[in-house]
């Protein structure tokens, strides 16, 4: 599948990363790259991750994250409704509106 490509592509990054002395990780993704990031924080090795403008989030999504997250987005995000930033933060997540 794309996502099982993804990680596989995500942990070749990583090990190469290590290779050359790094720790510590983050992701940020941007739209379509939110929904990447959140599904790369569901691994468990990155220290943060952010979503920005991103689509596709739920509280369900979120709690299958491994880490923390940030979601940013703006009012009236048709792409990521208020109930779903709503649902995210019930779960503990959080959620910057601009």
């Amino acid at each position: 599948s794309y996502w099982a490509g993804f990680q596989e592509d995500i942990n070749e990054c990583i090990v190469f990363l290590q290779k050359k002395g790094c720790v510590h990780f983050g992701i940020i993704g941007f739209c379509w790259g939110g929904l990447a990031a959140e599904m790369a924080a569901k691994s468990g090795r990155f220290t943060m991750a952010v979503s920005a403008h991103g689509c596709g989030h739920t509280a369900e999504t979120f709690r299958e994250v491994n880490g923390n997250i940030l979601y940013i987005t703006v009012d009236d995000d048709p792409f990521f409704a208020k109930s779903a930033q709503d649902g995210i933060v019930s779960a503990g997540g959080k959620v910057k509106v601009f």
